[in-house]
């Protein structure tokens, strides 16, 4: 049934569905259609009521195929809206007559009724597990159509309402679009500088067992998904694909790519004079920081302000103060440009950080109010005073050695 619960066939049907089928193909090819789906609905109902999957399911499909049958496309769509919400709806049902509902768009006479029919069926079909292998076949021809329109961004729309694990349960050639999906979702998240989703993208496609196969594609994913990552805005999410992916095994095998993200994963300060001497060349090679274009120009920059901003961290984390000279030294910039990459860290909430311009110094150190003062001072206080303790009894023991070597 519906709610999930296997239930047992209470009566066979099969002898009433055996005579109805052909009297109603009968009537429907008299013009009494709503005589023949009266007589259907009648026995579905009592059929459904005995959880009689076959029955339900053969009168499903024949109420469906009448209406193809004469052409009437409307009736059509309204016919499976209402059967798949029919108290109980038998699941097996519903999927047959899904199935069949399926097999009538290639006969639809235009595009708008395609659509239409197509968008009923994502309609009967959306959070149901049991159909969800047809939901995505229907998905994927909706997003193809899209396509061959021009409409790309939403053609990845669409597909990006697909659950990705519902890939497990097609068939090895419709596998094979996963590949596909992800490119298009790679194409709309670089579009719409949604890096760390390019990451997460280019990371399925190198978790793909037909990738793995293949020593160039699953390398030149892990690339992609290391430059991506790090391209990344930093947050905790960040943060943690990015700690992820660099402890892969793999990783190892592209020493590049992998120096390059250790330096990303260490509380150590970078140069960025240094990042362009030493990865410059494998940067510029890569699609993604391609000097010729205007957007690996701009991901280049974008670099950049990784770079200064995990700087920024490092100070934060080694540093309770600093004078605004010695971190416009540690950062290689200006005055102006270092408070303003700072704000930016603070305003995100990214660090804390307080300047005093009048002194030239920049305070990390979180202002404490009294309470946690005192439980601190609190907290020393007694640590302070069980080191004296045990040193006490060290020193006790020591005496009372030394006092029994003198005795003998």
């Amino acid at each position: 049934m519906s709610d999930g619960k296997i239930e047992k066939m209470e009566k066979d049907f099969s002898p009433q569905v055996d005579v109805l089928l052909p009297e109603t193909e009968a009537l429907a090819k008299q013009g009494k259609l709503n005589e023949a789906l009266e007589k259907l609905m009648s026995i579905e109902k009592q059929a459904r009521n005995a959880a009689d999957q076959a029955s339900t399911g053969r009168i499903l499909v024949q109420i469906v195929k009448l209406c193809h049958e004469v052409k009437d496309w409307k009736l059509l769509n309204e016919q499976i809206v209402l059967l798949s919400k029919k108290h109980g709806q038998l699941k097996a049902a519903t999927s047959k007559m899904i199935q069949e509902a399926m097999s009538y768009l290639d006969s639809t006479p235009d595009m708008e009724t395609k659509l239409e029919l197509i968008d009923t069926l994502r309609t009967v079909t959306d959070g149901k597990i049991y159909v969800e292998v047809e939901r995505a076949r229907i998905t994927r021809l909706l997003a193809k159509i899209r396509e061959e329109e021009g409409k790309t961004t939403e053609a990845a729309d669409i597909l990006q309402e697909l659950q990705v694990e519902t890939f497990g349960s097609m068939d090895k050639r419709e596998k094979d679009l996963k590949l596909r999906f992800y490119n298009l979702m790679i194409q709309h998240a670089l579009h719409e500088e949604q890096y760390l989703n390019v990451h997460k993208f280019y990371k399925q496609v190198y978790d793909s067992e037909s990738i793995q196969e293949e020593d160039a594609k699953w390398k030149e994913a892990l690339q992609n998904a290391i430059l991506y990552v790090i391209l990344a805005p930093y947050d905790n999410e960040q943060s943690d694909l990015l700690h992820r992916i660099y402890q892969d095994p793999k990783l190892a095998l592209v020493s590049d790519y992998h120096n390059l993200a250790k330096n990303f994963v260490t509380s150590e300060l970078m140069r960025w004079t240094e990042i362009e001497q030493q990865y410059g060349q494998l940067l510029a090679q890569s699609d993604a920081f391609k000097k010729s274009t205007e957007e690996g120009q701009k991901r280049l920059k974008e670099l950049h302000h990784r770079v200064i901003e995990h700087n920024i961290r490092v100070i934060a984390k080694y540093y309770t103060r600093v004078t605004t000279k010695r971190l416009t030294q540690l950062l290689d910039l200006s005055p102006k440009d270092a408070e303003e990459f700072l704000s930016k860290l603070v305003v995100s909430k990214t660090i804390y950080a307080r300047i005093d311009r009048s002194a030239g110094i920049v305070n990390f150190q979180t202002k404490k109010d009294a309470n946690q003062i005192l439980n601190n001072w609190s907290s020393d206080i007694n640590s302070l005073l069980n080191l004296i303790e045990k040193t006490c009894h060290l020193i006790s023991k020591e005496v009372s050695f030394l006092l029994g070597i003198n005795k003998v």
